[in-house]
């Protein structure tokens, strides 16, 4: 399997996965649409397949796939990064999600204020962010503190996998470091800031992007030339300078 792989993509072995050599055509997502939703279909078609035959006493199929009876309950496979909100251990009993609706609408309003303090944050540093905030607001009127008493309490009880399916509605997991999706102080530049975090997420961790990459990556995106004004105002956001490149600026709370 492995020497098949390395035909195509490269092992990273501190982050147990592959990635493909060829970076990715956002030209390509952008023309044919109906092409990439169709793919993504079947592979989570064989995703599934493949999760099923891989229980114990399962063979996998020959000319014929045996349809399953009622009643049967299937391996699932979850990735971090899925947007569904069930969740489903592996012996397919559901589980009980531990954040409760109520701790969920807190996070969604409490989340963009630690990221004002901070642009780049890692799950840690949100934590500790959710956590002062509550300490902060206890002195405001009652319905401003119970939203960041409430989020940061939930923040402790809830796995890992449930906060970071809650953080995802608003912000982006670039390598393990969270961004806002939509700028609070510059929404209007948000599609812009979609094609810096698109390029951060295609190139990996400790990513370093130029001027020309960035504008070229928007003019196929957008459609259109982008100026230096939104340019710096994106950038500047969450990102800083190293050398001649543009680097994800750090998310631990301290500077490079």
């Amino acid at each position: 399997m492995k020497s098949f792989l390395k035909i195509f993509a490269i092992e990273r072995a501190s982050f147990k996965d592959w990635e493909f050599k060829e970076r990715t055509d956002k030209s390509f997502l952008q023309l044919y649409p109906e092409i990439i939703e169709k793919q993504d279909r079947i592979w989570k078609d064989m995703e599934q397949k493949i999760a099923h035959f891989l229980q114990p006493g399962k063979s996998m199929p020959g000319a014929k796939t045996a349809i399953a009876k009622p009643g049967i309950t299937h391996n699932a496979v979850r990735s971090l990064n899925s947007e569904k909100s069930t969740i489903k251990c592996t012996s397919g009993v559901l589980k009980k999600k531990t954040i409760t609706d109520e701790t969920c609408e807190a996070l969604r309003k409490a989340l963009p204020k630690v990221f004002q303090n901070h642009k780049v944050c890692s799950l840690q540093l949100i934590c500790e962010g959710l956590r002062d905030l509550a300490i902060h607001q206890s002195t405001l009127p009652k319905a401003y503190s119970k939203i960041a008493v409430t989020a940061a309490s939930g923040v402790a009880d809830a796995p890992p996998e449930e906060l970071q399916e809650v953080i995802s509605e608003v912000a982006t997991d670039i390598h393990g470091f969270y961004v806002l999706k939509s700028s609070p102080d510059h929404p209007e530049y948000d599609s812009l800031r979609k094609v810096v975090i698109d390029l951060l997420l295609a190139r990996g961790p400790n990513a370093k992007l130029k001027k020309a990459e960035v504008f070229e990556a928007a003019r196929l995106a957008l459609r259109r030339d982008v100026n230096n004004n939104e340019y710096t105002k994106v950038m500047t956001d969450f990102c800083e300078t190293k050398g001649s490149s543009w680097v994800l600026k750090s998310g631990d709370g301290k500077p490079l």
